[in-house]
């Protein structure tokens, strides 16, 4: 199983795949998204745009995640 980390501020959104040893096997990058001043869906595309790019360069889909991290 594999691990997905994000970070997402005003001005980007990162999306990080990595295994359980830590070694990082994708990742993807969105626009900024700060729900309270670009309301939720704004900021959720950015994420989904982000999750999708560090999950196609790892080779994985969503049922290989172990845990998320936001």
């Amino acid at each position: 199983m594999y691990n997905l980390g994000i970070d997402q501020g005003g001005t980007k959104t990162v999306a990080i795949v990595a295994d359980n040893d830590g070694r990082i096997l994708g990742r993807g990058f969105g626009a900024g998204g700060c729900h309270f001043f670009d309301g939720m869906p704004k900021a959720m595309a950015a994420v989904e745009t982000a999750v999708q790019q560090a999950l196609a360069q790892a080779g994985l889909k969503r049922g290989d995640l172990r845990a998320v991290s936001a």
